[in-house]
């Protein structure tokens, strides 16, 4: 019997499902009949620090592991190599690994363009978010309309600006906490959002406003949710 098969059960012999986004709730509803409690994702804020936003020349990047992607990194193809070639901007992947393809060849660039820091355990993962501008490019496909926006929480809480495609999860928050980051709708976006946080005063600007957007969605907060529905189950 597949995993799926198994997985599939257990979702109907339980007494409660939830998920991380409205969209995967959705989802479930119309596969098991039922109505599952939405429960947002959460981080733990306090394990993130700010990086330095005054620097002369920032750096584009982004963290995670290429072998884990189906084409999100290269919908952003293209997309950075003026800039690079103008020494506008540096570019870095956090999360590399010899066994996966590089972030450069995927993006479209000499691997000598990219800066590269090796894969990290989970509690080490915020020490990769050393950019000033963080990415999150994910293709329109159902798994990442069920995804919740919690990379670009995690960019928020090291105080990141960054450029996010405009899938449901970054739409809610955009809207959510003010439009304090690049919302990406088509690919021109993804230049024209580049361009805007060259300026070092707006970052420093998005800065303050993401660090503070992100502490509503600590996982004290998240603990809080988590509590109330289980002790309205028991």
């Amino acid at each position: 019997m597949e995993n799926t098969t198994f997985y599939a059960k257990n979702m109907q012999a339980s007494d409660l499902i939830t998920t991380s986004t409205p969209y995967l709730a959705q989802r479930m509803k119309e596969k098991f009949k039922r109505d599952p409690i939405v429960l947002p994702n959460c981080i733990d804020v306090g394990r993130f620090s700010p990086v330095d936003q005054d620097v002369d020349v920032p750096t584009v990047g982004w963290a995670g592991s290429t072998s884990h992607r189906s084409g999100d990194i290269e919908t952003v193809r293209g997309v950075f190599e003026r800039f690079l070639r103008d020494g506008q901007i540096k570019m870095y992947h956090g999360g590399d690994a010899i066994t996966s393809p590089s972030f450069a060849s995927v993006i479209g660039l000499d691997d000598e363009l990219v800066e590269r820091s090796p894969r990290r355990t989970t509690e080490e993962y915020p020490d990769l978010l050393t950019m000033q501008i963080g990415m999150v490019p994910l293709r329109d496909t159902p798994f990442n309309m069920a995804k919740s926006a919690i990379k670009g929480m995690e960019y928020a809480a090291s105080g990141i600006p960054f450029i996010a495609a405009a899938l449901p999860s970054y739409r809610e928050i955009h809207e959510l906490w003010g439009g304090n980051f690049v919302l990406a709708k088509r690919p021109m976006d993804w230049v024209k959002g580049t361009k805007r946080l060259l300026d070092r005063s707006y970052r420093k600007e998005l800065q303050q406003s993401l660090l503070e957007s992100v502490q509503q969605h600590d996982i004290s907060y998240g603990a809080r949710s988590w509590l109330e529905v289980i002790e309205g189950v028991v």
